[in-house]
């Protein structure tokens, strides 16, 4: 989840795929998406290491 937003943000698509897609990604809904998919992928990592 983080890294794909993090992808949409740096790195937009040149082309829409259609009249809804939007230019660019909404900023504050990237960054919460961004928190929430950083947080879930380094709880998973300390629950794979404390065993």
């Amino acid at each position: 989840m983080a890294a794909g937003n993090v992808a949409a943000l740096v790195r937009p698509p040149d082309e829409r795929r259609d009249d809804a897609d939007l230019e660019q990604a909404p900023m504050a809904r990237s960054i919460v998406f961004i928190v929430v998919g950083a947080v879930a992928a380094l709880w998973a990592l300390a629950s794979l290491i404390s065993g």
